[in-house]
């Protein structure tokens, strides 16, 4: 957790760096305290009471947070220089992207992963999806109401997916891919592991059913239709007020 703070505190653009203690029951809040006291002014620590979940958590310093553009790391990853940097940048010459991918450099990944014939297009599918390596800007993220929370993403993993396929059909976006990106630190049991194996094979891991796909599908359409609400808002609507009249048509009385 420690290089992670770090590797945040060293982009130039990181104004605040919000650390959220998932309700751990390892050392980690030992950890954020002493980073936190070294950097009152940058390091906003909060300590969770109840395990949401990495979407939860997430959204928790979304939801705080005050900057014009976010980004989220996982406490085994960290940034590369100026990674964050040329990100910003990207965002700033270009007001239409919603948002700008980094590259994702796998550590400590498996042979029986990197040499698969399928790795580089099944790893590109993991830039494209994951939430680690998501520069955005706030108020688009808040418009699709945060990472969802579902349960069947608690369950299952694949928030971040559901969230980029209607960021990505609907949005315009930039890549930054061999550029300074995040180096991902593979862990065991991790969703990208899964990921990964499915990619590889063609076939639908067995733990999850239909319904499963069918409840996660239902997300990424209910944020797609909310962004294209606000476009349709933005689009087409001038400021201002209208007047307004409803009539009311009042059922019968009961006898």
């Amino acid at each position: 957790m420690g290089a992670a703070i770090a590797s945040a505190l060293a982009q130039r653009c990181v104004q605040q760096v919000w650390v959220i203690d998932d309700a751990s029951s390892d050392g980690a809040p030992a950890i954020i305290k002493a980073w936190a006291q070294a950097h009152p002014e940058r390091i906003k620590p909060v300590f969770l009471t109840q395990n949401l979940g990495a979407a939860g958590a997430r959204n928790v310093a979304l939801w705080r947070g005050e900057t014009a553009l976010v980004a989220f790391l996982d406490a085994d990853d960290t940034y590369e220089p100026q990674a964050l940097d040329a990100a910003a940048a990207a965002l700033d010459k270009h007001p239409h992207f919603a948002l700008v991918r980094l590259s994702l450099i796998p550590r400590d990944l498996p042979e029986t992963y990197t040499a698969h014939p399928k790795f580089e297009r099944a790893w590109r599918l993991m830039e494209m999806t994951v939430g680690g390596n998501l520069v955005i800007r706030r108020h688009v993220l808040m418009a699709c109401g945060g990472f969802p929370e579902a349960e069947v993403f608690r369950r299952l993993g694949g928030e971040d997916g559901a969230l980029a396929i209607a960021l990505h059909t609907r949005l315009q976006f930039g890549t930054l891919f061999g550029e300074p990106g995040v180096i991902y630190q593979f862990r065991p049991g991790a969703h990208a592991e899964r990921l990964l194996t499915a990619q590889f094979s063609g076939e639908i891991p067995p733990e999850i059913s239909p319904e499963d796909l069918a409840r996660s599908r239902a997300v990424t359409q209910a944020i797609g239709e909310r962004l294209e609400s606000l476009r349709l808002i933005l689009a087409q609507s001038p400021p201002g007020g209208a007047p307004l009249k409803v009539e009311w048509h009042q059922p019968p009385p009961s006898a």
